[in-house]
């Protein structure tokens, strides 16, 4: 299954459960025709979900509130497919099993056919990681917007050293990009 462009059944997977886990998430993955979005929605409501925030709102997700992280999602005209990590924390990996197996068996919306894949993985590693993102995901746009501050006064630096109209549209055309 693919979390967070990782598939966890590969043995360097970062939130493979080992013998230190402490905190289990469970993980699914299914296809889904578009026209049962709605069920789809339903069902995550049966399962304590009041938002699914996607990868690039990583910061949302955490363990014990009401928000799952969506991990992966695709979808082309006919079908949806998306991975989806609960946020509910169990202490085994058993447990969170036969957690979602129950809600999954008692559900109004979903039937176990149009799961794919279930999956355990190991919550402290999966919030380390996503922490870490978000942590270079910031560092990176605070870098680029000073690289673009730094950019413009140079580009107005060398624009006031020039009088000319020809070195002036040079130096414009050097600094288009930024």
């Amino acid at each position: 299954m693919l979390v967070l462009n990782q598939d966890t059944q590969e043995e360097g997977c970062t939130f493979r459960i080992s013998q230190k886990t402490k905190n289990y998430l469970i993980a699914f993955f299914g296809f889904y025709e578009h026209d049962m979005y709605e069920n789809f929605n339903e069902f995550l409501s049966e399962l304590g979900i009041d938002k699914i925030s996607n990868s690039e709102n990583l910061e949302t997700f955490e363990m014990g509130n009401s928000y799952a992280l969506e991990a992966y999602s695709g979808c082309d005209r006919r079908t949806f497919d998306v991975t989806i990590i609960l946020p509910h924390n169990f202490e085994t990996k058993e447990e969170a099993l036969s957690w979602f197996t129950s809600k999954v068996k008692n559900s109004d919306y979903m039937v176990k056919k149009k799961i794919s894949e279930i999956d355990v993985l190991d919550g402290d590693k999966l919030l380390a990681s996503i922490k870490k993102e978000i942590n270079h995901t910031n560092k990176t746009e605070m870098i680029n917007n000073m690289f673009k501050e730094e950019m413009i006064i140079l580009k107005n630096r060398m624009l006031e050293s020039f009088e000319d109209k020809e070195s002036k549209k040079i130096i414009e055309n050097k600094f288009r990009k930024f």
